[in-house]
C-alpha cells in the first residue's frame, strides 16, 4: 500500500488488475484518468489505483474488490456475446468470407467486437452476476 505522500512524489501509481497502462479496467478501452482505490483514514494510506473510461465510473468500486480470476470467466462470456454480435453482423451482409468485406465492413465488424466486448462486461457487472 502507498502512501499519499508516496503518490504525490514523481512515483506512479501501481494499478491493481493486469490491464495495460491507459486502459478502462472494467473494459479495455481507453481510461480517461477517473480512478478509485480505498483509502484507509487511520493509517493514512491509499491501495492500488484502478482506472477507468467515462462510461464506468460508477463500476470502480464494484471491480476493485473482484478477483482477478473472476474477471476471466465474465471476460469469456463476453467474447461470446460481442462474437455472436459480429456473427450476426455477417449474417445480415450475407458474408462468410472476411476477406470479400470493404474497409467500411470490416471497421464496423471489429467496431462491434471491441464495443460488444466492453458493453457486456458493463452490464454483466452491472447485474451482479457472479462470475463462476
Amino acid at each position: 500500500m502507498k502512501s499519499l505522500s508516496a503518490l504525490a512524489g514523481n512515483e506512479p501509481a501501481p494499478r491493481l488488475l493486469p490491464v495495460h497502462p491507459g486502459c478502462c479496467a472494467v473494459c479495455r478501452r481507453i481510461e480517461v484518468g477517473a480512478g478509485y482505490a480505498p483509502f484507509n483514514l487511520h493509517t493514512r494510506d491509499i491501495s492500488r489505483i484502478i482506472w477507468t473510461c467515462d462510461a464506468h465510473i460508477p463500476l470502480a468500486r464494484e471491480i476493485y474488490t473482484m478477483k482477478p480470476n473472476d474477471l476471466t470467466e465474465i471476460e469469456q462470456d463476453a467474447l461470446m456475446d460481442a462474437g455472436d454480435a459480429a456473427g450476426q453482423y455477417l449474417d445480415g451482409l450475407q458474408k462468410t468470407d472476411i476477406a470479400t468485406m470493404t474497409e467500411a465492413e470490416w471497421r464496423e465488424f471489429l467496431r462491434l467486437i471491441v464495443d460488444g466486448f466492453g458493453k457486456s462486461i458493463a452490464m454483466r457487472l452491472e447485474a451482479g452476476q457472479a462470475p463462476f
